[in-house]
């Protein structure tokens, strides 16, 4: 009997300490901070929410880029007005 009181007792404690734990788990935001955004007047090409920015051009989103970095931008990252 007392082995599962103790038992319940650390379950109870993992779940507390688990609670606590998630509670500290720093969240993603959903919109680009105004800091890290690109001006659109900085992009030669402005990619949808389909395709992905891939050196100078948009290509499908589902295709691996294996271009360096270029002057177009994905519309997320775009600051707003």
């Amino acid at each position: 009997m007392l082995y599962v009181f103790v038992f319940f007792l650390g379950v109870l404690g993992c779940e507390q300490k688990e609670d606590e734990v998630l509670s500290n788990v720093p969240t993603v935001p959903d919109e680009v901070d105004a800091a890290d955004c690109i001006p659109a007047d900085e992009c030669c090409m402005i990619c949808s929410a389909e395709s992905q920015a891939c050196g100078d051009a948009c290509i499908s989103a589902d295709v691996n880029c294996n271009t360096d970095p270029g002057c177009a931008c994905e519309e997320a990252d775009l600051c707003s007005d």
